[in-house]
C-alpha cells in the first residue's frame, strides 16, 4: 500500500463463519490519496435481508469529476522506419536532386540554418516514401475466438448453420422472426460459451500454478513470469519529486522534469568541489577557443564524403524519421549541400536546436519501484 500510495477505511470484521459469527475483516476498497480525501464515504452492508454469501458486503461513494479529455492538436513527428532493401536506391538519388534545387546556398543566420535543414529533412523523408513500394492492402479477417475448446467449435458450427439460414432468407431483420431470432439467439451462445471458457482457463492457470508452488518451485517461477507478460513493466502513473503524474502526456513531462534535473548543476555537498573548478575552466576554454577559431575551420566535401561512407546502416531513425541511408544514398547534390550546411554552422558559431533533439527510452533496471524516477 506505501509502495503504491493507496489508503482504505476500516470498516470492522466483514467475514462471517458458519457460526454466524463474525471473525475478521478481510474486505476492502483501496482509493489514491487524492480520492480517499476527497469526500469518499464507505459502508458495511451488515443488515442486508437478501444476504447469502459468508462475506458483509461493502460499498464506497467517491465524488469525482471526469473531464473531457480534449485531443492534441500538436502534430508530432512520425517515426516510420523505411525497409531501404525494398527502396529503388536510384529513384530515392533522383527525388532528392530534383527538390534540392529550391534549396538556398546562402545562409546568413542561426534561423537561417535551421530553417534549411528542416528542408532538407523534410526532402529525404519524403523522396524515400515516394521511392518505397506501396504497402499492401490486405483485407481485414473475422476475430476469432479467444479460446478453442469442443464447446466453443459446437456453438461457433451452429452460428454459422443459423446465420447462412438467415442469410438465405433474404436476411430478416423483424424482431417476430424466428430465422433472425434464432440467428441472434446462437450468436449470443457463442459469445457465451466464449466467456465461459475464457474463466475457466484462468481458473485452470490459477489452479496449476497453486499445485506447482507445493510441488516445484522452478516450474512455479516459470508460470508466474509467463502471467506477467511482456507488460510487467509498463506503469499508469509515475512519481517524480513526490508529484504524482498519471495520464500519458503527463507520464512524458514528468520525465521530461526528472532528466532536466539531471542535466542542471547542483550543490552536493559530496562533490569534489577542484574537479568541479577544473571541469568549468576546461568548459571556458573550450568556449573561447571555439569563438576565436569558428573562421579558421575548413571542411570540404571530402571530409563530408568520408564521414557519410563511415555510417553504418540499419539503424533507428531519428526523431525526423531521418537515418544514415536517407544520407548515404541521397547522392553528390545533397553531399554538397550538407558540407555547405556544416560550413555554415562554424561560420556563424551555432548549433541549430533541431539537431540537439533525440529519442530517449527509459529502461527499469528492476531496482525499487518502476513508478518512481530516481
Amino acid at each position: 500500500m506505501d509502495d503504491h500510495y493507496l489508503y482504505t477505511k476500516d470498516l470492522g470484521r466483514t467475514f462471517i463463519n458458519y457460526k454466524h459469527e463474525e471473525i475478521s475483516s478481510i474486505d476492502y476498497i483501496f482509493l489514491d490519496k487524492e480520492l480517499f480525501e476527497n469526500n469518499s464515504s464507505y459502508l458495511k452492508l451488515d443488515s442486508c435481508s437478501s444476504l447469502v454469501s459468508d462475506h458483509y458486503p461493502i460499498t464506497c461513494r467517491l465524488n469525482v469529476k471526469i473531464e473531457h479529455r480534449q485531443q492534441s492538436t500538436k502534430i508530432l513527428p512520425t517515426n516510420r522506419k523505411i525497409k531501404w532493401s525494398t527502396i529503388d536506391v536510384n529513384l530515392y538519388e533522383e527525388n532528392v536532386n530534383k527538390s534540392l534545387t529550391a534549396i538556398s546556398s546562402e545562409i546568413q543566420s542561426g534561423q537561417e540554418l535551421t530553417k534549411v535543414i528542416t528542408q532538407v529533412n523534410t526532402i529525404m523523408k519524403n523522396a524515400a516514401i515516394e521511392s518505397a513500394p506501396r504497402a499492401k492492402v490486405y483485407n481485414r479477417k473475422k476475430q476469432k475466438p479467444k479460446i478453442r475448446s469442443f464447446k466453443t467449435n459446437q456453438a461457433s458450427k451452429r452460428c454459422k448453420e443459423a446465420f447462412a439460414k438467415w442469410k438465405a432468407n433474404e436476411r430478416p431483420t423483424s424482431p417476430n422472426n424466428k430465422i433472425y431470432c434464432d440467428m441472434k439467439f446462437a450468436k449470443y451462445e457463442l459469445r457465451k460459451t466464449c466467456r465461459i471458457e475464457i474463466a475457466m482457463k484462468v481458473l485452470n492457470d490459477r489452479q496449476e500454478i497453486l499445485d506447482a508452488r507445493t510441488k516445484h518451485d522452478q516450474v512455479f517461477y516459470k508460470l508466474l513470469g509467463k502471467k506477467k507478460g511482456k507488460l510487467k513493466n509498463c506503469i499508469s502513473e509515475l512519481n517524480v519529486q513526490d508529484n504524482i503524474y498519471k495520464s500519458d502526456n503527463e507520464i512524458i513531462v514528468g520525465w521530461k522534469q526528472h532528466f532536466n534535473k539531471l542535466a542542471q548543476p547542483a550543490n552536493d555537498p559530496e562533490y569534489d568541489d577542484e574537479y568541479y573548478k577544473q571541469l568549468a575552466l576546461d568548459l571556458d576554454n573550450i568556449i573561447d577557443i571555439c569563438n576565436n577559431q569558428t573562421n579558421t575551420i575548413s571542411v570540404t566535401e571530402k571530409d563530408v564524403q568520408d564521414a557519410i561512407n563511415g555510417l553504418k546502416i540499419n539503424k533507428s531513425p531519428d526523431i525526423y524519421s531521418i537515418s544514415s541511408e536517407n544520407i548515404k544514398y541521397g547522392g553528390d547534390k545533397l553531399q554538397t549541400v550538407i558540407t555547405n550546411m556544416i560550413v555554415s554552422s562554424f561560420k556563424l558559431g551555432v548549433i541549430p536546436e533541431i539537431l540537439k533533439m533525440g529519442l530517449l527510452t527509459p529502461v527499469f533496471k528492476n531496482k525499487g519501484s518502476n513508478k518512481n524516477a530516481t
